[in-house]
């Protein structure tokens, strides 16, 4: 069968899955470009950046409470929609998720 997915695409794909459980993204107080807190905003930045370095591209709301990444024209079109936050009491589950990944 043949991969549709190169070794090179999976190997970033799963440095970017590593990198986004690895950073804590749990509400804590707002601040400025920052409604749902430092760290929620830290991962909100690194997955735009990732998104970005492989072509999408970005718009995030100037307040920052939402946005989305999108590749493509027309009826060939591909946009991404997510959810960053965890719960804090995760994080050691993703911690442990991230260590069993291989790439």
């Amino acid at each position: 069968m043949r991969d549709l997915i190169s070794n090179a695409i999976r190997k970033q794909a799963l440095e970017a899955l590593k990198t986004m459980i690895s950073q804590p993204s749990f509400n804590q107080e707002a601040e400025k470009n920052a409604p749902f807190g430092k760290n929620i905003r830290l991962a909100w930045d690194k997955m735009m950046k990732i998104c970005k370095d492989l072509g999408f591209i970005t718009y995030e709301d100037p307040e920052g409470y939402y946005g989305y990444a999108e590749i493509g024209e027309g009826l060939e079109t591909l946009g991404i929609i997510g959810h960053l936050e965890i719960q804090f009491l995760l994080k050691t589950l993703m911690n442990g998720i991230t260590n069993h990944i291989k790439g």
